[in-house]
């Protein structure tokens, strides 16, 4: 499963009960999508989970 957070919530703290149990976790800055808005960033990620 792929968990895309929010900018809002780029704690580490947040993400790390996820990692921890086998998740793969990315918030948008880690994607490199921190300016794109909602209806394209959702496009963004149904794309990059199917790869």
């Amino acid at each position: 499963m792929l968990i895309l957070l929010d900018e809002n919530l780029l704690s580490k703290k947040l993400k790390k009960p996820f990692i921890d149990t086998g998740y793969s976790v990315q918030n948008v800055e880690d994607m490199g999508w921190r300016s794109v808005k909602d209806k394209e960033l959702l496009a963004f990620h149904y794309f990059f989970s199917k790869l």
